[in-house]
C-alpha cells in the first residue's frame, strides 16, 4: 500500500485543524516538507502551521540542501510570515529574493554574502528597520535602507568607513553598533548632529568614539553607551565628564582591566545598579558613589581583603547585593552579623550568595572549597539567600551605562 492510501485511512488526517497544525510544529523542517507531497490535507495546512512558528527564521539551523521547489514552497508559504531572517549561503540568498517580504523588518546577512546583494536586500525587504552585515560587505547603498534605525558593523570586516556618512545623512538611526575600526584606521570624521541626534543606543571602542564625544551632551535620546575593545580609565572619565549632566540609571563593568572604583568615584548622581564582572575589588579605603545604590550585582570577581566583604555589607542603601562566582585566596569563611548589617538601614537587603570559592594552591593545581559563609543572627531588614541562583544577565562588554531619560 502507497504512504498516500496509508495516510488516507489514518486518523491523522481527521485531526481537527489546531490538533494537527500543534502535531505538525513539533516536526522538522525537511518532515513537514515531505509531509506536504503525500497527501493534501498536510499541503493545505503547513502554511498555516508555518505562519505562528516561522516569524524567525534562521537558515544556518536548518539542515540543507532542500529540494528546490520544497524550498520555494516554504519561502512563498512565508511571504506575509517572516520578520526576523538571519542567513549567510547565497543560493538561499538568491531564492529568498525571489519574493517579496514586507513584514521583514530585522535582517542578519552572513559572510558568504557580499556587496551585489545588498540591492536585492533594499528591493525584497522593504520595510527592514534592523540589519547587520557580517563579512564582505563595504557598506555601499546601505543608505538606500529608507526605514532603516538600527544598524550593527561590528562584524562587517569589510566596512570602508567613508560609507558612514551617506548612511547617517539618509537613516534616522536609534541603534549604532560601530567597533571595527582601530587606531591603525583612525582619522578625524566630523559627523553630522542631524545624523546622529535620534541615537539611542551607541557601541563603540576608544578610536570611534572620538567622533561623537563633542555631541555626546546633546543627544537627547540616547539611553545607552557601550564601550568595547581596549581602553583605559582615563578615557572613561572623558566620557563621563561629557555625560555628567545626564541622569545615569546604571553601569556595567565587564573587564578586569578597568579600576572599577576608580569610575565609580568619577560618576555624578545616584545610580539604582552597578554590575561588575570579573574584576578584583579593591577600595582603598573609600568606596564612593557604592554609598549611594541600590543593586549591585558583583560575578566572578576576586578580592583576598575581607574588609571588601565588610564595605559591601555595609552599604545602606542597597537593597540587592548579589554575589556569585566569587573567588579568592585568602577569605574561606565570613560571618554575616545581621543585626550589625542591618544597623542604620530603612529598607530591607536580600543578599543572594551562589558558587563562591576559596581557592588554595596546591604544589601542580589550585583546589576550590565552597566559602563558608556563617548567619548570625535574625534581622527583618536582613535576607539571606544561599546557593539561590541568582536570573541575572550580563552584556559582557567591557563597560556599558544606561541613562534614565524619565
Amino acid at each position: 500500500m502507497s504512504p498516500q492510501s496509508c495516510l488516507a485511512q489514518s486518523p491523522l488526517v481527521s485531526l481537527p485543524d489546531d490538533v494537527l497544525i500543534h502535531i505538525l510544529k513539533q516536526l522538522c523542517l525537511q518532515t513537514q516538507l515531505n509531509l506536504t507531497r503525500v497527501h493534501i490535507r498536510f499541503l493545505r495546512i503547513m502554511p498555516h502551521v508555518w505562519r505562528s512558528q516561522c516569524k524567525i527564521i534562521n537558515f544556518s539551523s536548518i539542515k540543507l540542501p532542500l529540494r528546490d521547489d520544497d524550498l520555494r514552497f516554504f519561502l512563498a508559504s512565508n511571504q506575509q510570515t517572516f520578520e526576523v531572517v538571519i542567513l549567510k549561503y547565497y543560493h538561499v540568498f538568491n531564492m529568498l529574493t525571489d519574493y517579496v517580504f514586507p513584514n521583514i523588518h530585522d535582517l542578519v546577512l552572513g559572510s558568504h554574502l557580499k556587496n551585489f546583494c545588498v540591492h536585492k536586500a533594499i528591493k525584497n525587504f522593504p520595510n527592514l528597520r534592523s540589519f547587520t552585515p557580517i563579512g564582505g560587505f563595504t557598506g555601499e547603498q546601505f543608505e538606500n535602507f529608507i526605514h532603516l534605525e538600527s544598524l550593527t558593523l561590528t562584524f562587517c570586516e569589510s566596512f570602508e568607513k567613508r560609507n558612514l556618512l551617506p548612511i547617517l545623512e539618509a537613516c534616522k538611526l536609534k541603534t549604532l553598533k560601530l567597533g571595527r575600526f582601530n587606531n591603525m584606521f583612525h582619522q578625524e570624521m566630523d559627523l553630522p548632529f542631524e545624523g546622529i541626534q535620534f541615537l539611542e543606543v551607541l557601541k563603540c571602542n576608544q578610536w570611534e568614539m572620538k567622533w561623537f564625544m563633542k555631541d555626546l551632551k546633546n543627544l537627547a535620546r540616547l539611553k545607552h553607551i557601550i564601550l568595547c575593545g581596549k581602553f583605559d580609565d582615563r578615557f572613561i572619565k572623558d566620557v563621563l565628564t561629557e555625560v555628567a549632566e545626564k541622569s545615569i540609571k546604571s553601569v556595567e563593568f565587564n573587564d578586569e582591566v578597568t579600576n572599577f572604583m576608580f569610575i565609580m568615584d568619577n560618576l555624578n548622581g545616584r545610580i539604582q545598579s552597578v554590575k561588575v564582572l570579573d574584576n578584583w575589588l579593591l577600595f582603598d579605603g573609600g568606596y564612593g558613589n557604592l554609598k549611594a545604590i541600590k543593586e549591585l550585582y558583583l560575578k566572578k570577581c576576586s578580592t583576598d581583603d575581607v574588609h571588601v566583604l565588610d564595605t559591601l555589607f555595609s552599604l545602606k542603601f542597597c537593597e540587592t547585593l548579589v554575589i556569585e562566582h566569587f573567588t579568592s585566596e585568602q577569605i574561606f569563611e565570613y560571618t554575616l552579623d545581621t543585626c550589625r548589617i542591618a544597623r542604620g538601614r530603612r529598607t530591607k537587603l536580600h543578599v543572594y550568595l551562589y558558587k563562591n570559592k576559596f581557592e588554595e594552591k596546591l604544589t601542580n593545581s589550585w583546589k576550590q572549597i565552597p566559602i563558608n559563609w556563617k548567619i548570625m543572627g535574625k534581622h527583618p531588614l536582613v535576607e539571606v539567600h544561599l546557593e539561590q541562583k541568582p536570573n541575572i544577565s550580563y552584556s559582557f562588554d567591557p563597560f556599558s551605562i544606561f541613562f534614565d531619560l524619565t
